[in-house]
């Protein structure tokens, strides 16, 4: 099993650049609540577990979603190749998932982290729009969809989420700094941690993450 790790500030563009990434380098993208909404719907035993959570827009506690990674990482084959987007968050979770990943002869090969300072953040997610059905992600400034309030994609409504005020987003950013900043710095010190610049165009911060994957004669791992 082969995993990457990419992470970055809410609103940083990390949910985009992994589904870009992944499917140009042959990757299972997996979100964490992606996989909530999975264990959700099929009425599991891990999803009745963090339904509570769900339901008041709480986190889910580090030892539950180690349990629906685990049941991931169980499901797959050995060849799987996986792109953790957002996850781990925190620390303990870090060292849960090398221990997840020890298990099946494996560990975390890159870890990216997507820069991005936080005045642009906050006119992103102030701006952003979102499908409520497919999830597309559009913005009233930079990407607004071709026809007002509806899905490129789908066709669906497309809204802002009540979340993201600037109130919320400032929360959710001091959220971030203090879980996931010990995370960069338990994968710094292993020597595989890569920073990329995320304040640019979406194709741009593809080519860094694929030319950071490289091997130097233009193929990926």
């Amino acid at each position: 099993m082969k995993a990457l790790v990419l992470l970055g500030p809410p609103g940083s563009g990390k949910g985009t650049a992994a589904k870009k990434l992944s499917g140009r380098v042959g990757f299972r993208h997996v979100s964490t609540g992606d996989l909530f909404r999975e264990a959700l719907s099929d009425d599991s035993k891990a999803g009745k577990a963090i339904r509570p959570y769900m339901n008041k827009g709480l986190l889910v506690p580090d030892d539950l979603v180690l349990d629906v990674i685990r049941d991931l990482v169980a499901k797959l084959p050995n060849t799987a190749r996986i792109l953790m987007d957002g996850f781990p968050r925190t620390l303990a979770q870090a060292r849960d998932f090398e221990k997840v990943l020890a298990g099946e002869g494996s560990a975390v090969s890159h870890v990216f982290l997507l820069d991005v300072e936080p005045d642009v953040l906050e006119r992103r997610l102030v701006g952003r729009l979102v499908c409520s059905s497919c999830g597309e992600i559009f913005h009233r400034e930079s990407k607004p969809p071709a026809v007002e309030g509806q899905c490129d994609e789908c066709g669906s409504a497309v809204e802002q989420r009540s979340d993201d005020n600037l109130e919320t987003i400032r929360k959710r950013q001091r959220i971030y700094e203090e879980l996931t900043l010990p995370v960069i710095a338990f994968y710094e010190e292993k020597g595989i941690m890569h920073r990329v610049n995320g304040d640019r165009p979406q194709d741009e911060v593809l080519n860094s993450l694929l030319e950071l994957l490289s091997d130097g004669n233009g193929s990926h791992m």
